[in-house]
């Protein structure tokens, strides 16, 4: 039986939309591919069932999403996940 993704994810890089879903906000962080450059503002959607977070991160925030360790891509992960409303 498949197990149900808890968290999508959903990144929007100027006309570029990437998209991924996990069963949790970092291996939902870890599907999305890596975009070959960022230099403009970058929007990020995370939700979770009726939970739901919209972020607008500059090109050197937004880089730290994708060009980092793993170690550096939890906690942005989990910086991701706090608050949800």
């Amino acid at each position: 039986m498949a197990k149900k993704a808890k968290f999508s994810l959903k990144v929007q890089i100027g006309d570029k939309t990437y998209t991924s879903t996990g069963e949790s906000a970092f291996e939902a962080l870890k599907g999305l591919p890596r975009p070959p450059k960022i230099m403009s503002k970058v929007l990020v959607t995370i939700t979770s069932g009726k939970l739901k977070k919209e972020r607008l991160y500059y090109p050197v925030q937004a880089k730290r999403l994708f060009f980092t360790s793993p170690n550096m891509q939890q906690i942005q992960a989990k910086l991701l996940e706090a608050g949800m409303k």
